[in-house]
């Protein structure tokens, strides 16, 4: 794991916009507090809080 620093930058930001995933035609993520989460030189990640996920059998 990297540590957040100058050689590896992290940086947080809440996303302003409505963040939904769809699989197999089926919403399973829908939220409007997700987190654009910026690492380094890697893609940027859309972190969706636990309770706007959709968990089923």
């Amino acid at each position: 794991m990297k540590i957040p620093g100058p050689e590896h930058p992290i940086t947080i930001i809440p996303n302003p916009n409505r963040t939904r995933v769809v699989f197999a035609s089926r919403v399973v993520a829908d939220t409007a507090r997700a987190l654009t989460l910026t690492e380094a030189k890697l893609p940027v990640v859309q972190y969706i809080p636990p309770d706007s996920v959709v968990f089923t059998d």
